[in-house]
């Protein structure tokens, strides 16, 4: 009789069964007991519907996660040092190539985990920073190599023939090579979009309300400089989902806009050019607000929102764009304790790096989209990792001012069994103090867990866009409207720096947190998305709205003084 030794959770029952070898659960662990977050996990999560057996020749992407050999301590120490305004490395980044050389894992450890994938019939590939193995399998080499049946599912609330392949069981891994591995990607995660949906009405806003213009944007936020024309400096959004743009509404939109007409300068992954309306915000508007900095589009296929594998595609180029904009997530409680740090190591990359990354903080206030909204929160991720700066959305009113934080604005709390912000974002720590201390209404403790690391961080507005599809001008709203608004300014910012011979930000929040005065405070809203419960904005930082929304001039002198 062999045992399963779990090390990311209590399995819902010990093994009885003869097994070729031990074998340690490292994702998928879920607990027997009623408290526990990762029981719901062994039923298929809202708005997916099982859709019977795969055969065993159908195909899936898988990835390894390698232990580094120091734990990742040389790579989190860095991220911290060349983050923190106060620090004496401050701006002073690793290049690619020192990167690596901290996080690749150990050529034994490479071999061993690559030989054991290798018995089943896999054939690894090791990934750019040398601590991923990914492969492409058939279902049976996957079901024999993790020990778990794989079954396929379809999106509940779209009659496309969307259709992925997941498995609801515990994803298990030898005791042999378990030690060496820190994560599977691939198996578990269930990809939701945050979309860029929302009509007007839907958002609870009047229809007379002005609607946003890259005009309107410059105005609001004080952008008073175009970025200056610097040489190898670019920007990205990150597309998932099958999104693709249109170049054609690109060109159309500047052009009704005045402004300057420049065509994407790179496309990495599928477009078919028509337009999908996530894809088109996005680099219409992130073009607006840094205009001459040059934007690429990376395009991941499939349904699957695989944040590691984009990751590492992106960490495998030799000029990767400086400020990234992404506006997709999933509930954190989906994914296990180990899978979420890893994540939020993928993203400490990017900052070790100089790199800024940026996400929409979602659409549902502080619910997840496809979660049960009178309950437990369900914070979204990649918005609530500590390693990201997270957008919220706000809104005007009828005369044109901006005071509030729209209802559906995402927000909230990572649970601090993933991060904990006095020890992964201690930049925000005395914002989070006051919060609690400013006397708001708060939502019933157990709701929410304030130990957490709190989101968002900054906002932006969010209703009302006007973007060109199908060379027609169309509102759009959503969290996915502020977060290119947010990273255009930023990438605009780094312009000016690079220009004037100083270093990119990199990961923004222990700069933003600094300076809550380049900040227009948000003093109004809560983000109950039309529940009972929310989190109020209020003056200073708060989980509905952030820091604010930004003042481009303030910021670029902040940062120029930094």
């Amino acid at each position: 009789m062999k045992v399963l030794v779990f090390i990311a959770g209590v399995a819902l029952a010990l093994a009885t069964a003869a097994s070729a070898e031990d074998r340690t659960c490292i994702a998928m662990c879920s607990r027997t007991d009623a408290s526990s977050t990762w029981s719901s996990m062994a039923q298929t999560p809202e708005l997916w519907l099982q859709a019977g057996s795969p055969t065993p020749a159908e195909r899936i992407t898988v990835m390894v996660g390698l232990r580094a050999p120091d734990g990742g301590r040389a790579l989190r120490a860095k991220f911290f040092a060349v983050s923190d305004p106060a620090s004496p490395d401050y701006r002073n980044f690793w290049s690619r190539k020192e990167l690596i050389a901290a996080v690749a894992a150990d050529k034994l450890d490479v071999q061993a985990v690559a030989a054991w994938m290798a018995e089943a019939g896999a054939e690894p590939r090791l990934t750019a920073t040398g601590d991923w193995l990914e492969t492409t399998m058939t279902v049976a080499q996957a079901e024999t190599l993790f020990g778990a049946k794989i079954e396929a599912f379809t999106w509940a609330t779209d009659d496309s023939d969307a259709r992925i392949l997941r498995t609801l069981e515990a994803v298990t891994v030898p005791t042999t090579v378990a030690p060496l591995v820190t994560a599977v990607v691939g198996l578990t995660s269930f990809p939701v979009t945050l979309g860029a949906r929302r009509s007007r009405r839907e958002s609870g806003v009047s229809l007379g309300t002005p609607k946003v213009t890259p005009q309107l944007l410059y105005k609001h936020y004080n952008v008073t400089e175009p970025a200056p024309k610097v040489a190898n400096l670019t920007m990205a959004c990150a597309e998932f989902e099958h999104q693709s743009f249109s170049p054609r509404d690109l060109t159309r939109f500047q052009r009704d806009f005045k402004l300057a007409e420049q065509k994407v300068s790179k496309v990495v992954g599928p477009n078919d050019g028509l337009g999908h309306t996530e894809a088109n915000l996005d680099i219409q508007y992130i073009m607006a607000l840094a205009q001459g900095v040059e934007a690429e589009m990376w395009l991941q296929s499939g349904l699957s929102f695989n944040l590691v594998k984009w990751a590492q595609d992106v960490l495998a180029s030799s000029d990767i764009p400086l400020v990234w904009s992404m506006s997709y997530g999933e509930a954190i409680e989906t994914i296990s304790v180990s899978e979420a740090q890893q994540y939020n190591a993928e993203l400490q990359k990017f900052g070790s790096l100089g790199v800024t990354q940026i996400a929409a903080a979602g659409d549902t206030g502080v619910y997840s989209r496809g979660h049960p909204t009178g309950g437990i929160f369900y914070p979204t991720y990649p918005a609530s990792l500590p390693a990201v700066t997270a957008v919220g959305a706000t809104q005007m009113t009828d005369s044109g001012d901006e005071n509030s934080c729209t209802d559906w604005s995402g927000g909230g709390f990572a649970p601090s069994k993933y991060f904990a912000s006095a020890t992964e974002a201690p930049w925000q720590v005395d914002a989070i103090h006051a919060y609690f201390a400013s006397g708001v209404d708060l939502p019933p403790v157990a709701y929410y867990d304030s130990h957490g690391t709190g989101f968002p961080d900054v906002s932006a507005l969010g209703v009302d866009f006007e973007v060109v599809m199908g060379l027609i001008r169309e509102p759009v709203s959503g969290t996915s409207a502020a977060s290119p608004t947010f990273a255009g300014i930023i990438a605009n910012v780094n312009a000016h720096l690079i220009n004037a011979g100083s270093r990119p930000l990199g990961f923004l929040n222990p700069f933003l947190y600094a300076h809550p005065e380049a900040f227009n405070d948000i003093t109004q809203g809560k983000n109950d998305d039309g529940t009972k419960y929310g989190f109020e904005a209020t003056k200073g930082w708060d989980p509905a709205s952030g820091l604010g929304t930004p003042n481009f001039a303030a910021i670029l002198t902040a940062a120029m003084a930094a």
